[in-house]
């Protein structure tokens, strides 16, 4: 797991690829195996692969939210909307469940970024409205910085730049 993370930290990923697909062929299931190996496919721009590894993470344990998390994600990149939204769903419901605000986050981010490029604009701000006002609730700056970067994107599409420009600048930052 080391070689597999120190590969793809130094983007060598055909060998992280490697690793982690050793991982897997030893631990056929353990979906963390899986979702590791579809992640370094999704580095090197082997979607399929990685749809595929995702698919055998969540064929490992259904109850996997961060395996529907990127098959979602993967599968509004080739514009399969309804796929896409399928597997957000169950990630949010899992998420839910275990009362994990962060990873409903990610979801809300996700799904959120796939509405905007499809010009859902509406459908987008509700997602990354509720994921900023998460990301605040648990502290997670990170997931509140893309929120907010989203959002401004959003407000940009709809044509309002005196708006997106504002929301980008972050009371925080003289804080920190």
């Amino acid at each position: 797991r080391v070689e597999a993370i120190r590969a793809l930290v130094l983007r060598d990923v055909d060998q992280a690829i490697a690793s982690y697909g050793q991982l897997a062929a030893l631990n056929p299931d353990d979906a963390g195996a899986w979702l590791d190996l579809g992640r370094a496919q999704e580095s090197a721009g082997l979607r399929n692969d990685a749809r595929a590894s995702y698919a055998r993470a969540v064929a490992t344990n259904a109850d996997y939210a961060p395996a529907y998390v990127r098959l979602g994600y993967l599968e509004g990149l080739e514009s399969r909307r309804d796929e896409a939204l399928a597997a957000f769903s169950q990630a949010e419901r899992l998420y839910q469940y275990r009362f994990d605000l962060e990873g409903r986050t990610e979801v809300l981010l996700r799904r959120g970024a796939m509405h905007d490029s499809f010009n859902e604009l509406k459908l987008a701000r509700v997602d990354l409205q509720k994921a900023l006002s998460l990301a605040s609730e648990v502290n997670a700056p990170s997931q509140r910085l893309r929120a907010q970067l989203s959002l401004s994107s959003v407000t940009a599409t709809e044509g309002k730049l005196a708006e997106a420009i504002a929301q980008m600048h972050f009371p925080d930052d003289d804080e920190s």
